[in-house]
């Protein structure tokens, strides 16, 4: 996730056992650790609320076909009959 190494790891754990002492390592680790958790059931909320979305707006958009374009409308494609010349 984070895309650290073990040896990063390792090394980062030592700083912060040399820094905060072993009293307050395991205290540190347990606040990291219910973090990390809230965050990633966030991100799954998230995740979730944006896919019903968009499957809620296929199903309303698959709901409503669109009509086929007739040759005698407006929208129709009109190649020119004559070509047309260039005159420089």
């Amino acid at each position: 996730m984070f895309n650290i190494g073990a040896g990063e790891m390792v090394l980062i754990l030592v700083v912060a056992l040399l820094v905060l002492g072993p009293q307050r390592l395991p205290e540190l680790a347990r606040g990291i650790g219910k973090f990390m958790r809230e965050f990633r059931r966030q991100t799954d909320e998230v995740r979730n609320v944006v896919e019903r979305e968009f499957y809620s707006m296929d199903q309303e958009i698959s709901r409503e076909p669109t009509p086929p374009v007739r040759p005698g409308s407006s929208f129709a494609y009109n190649p020119p009959t004559t070509p047309v010349s260039y005159t420089p």
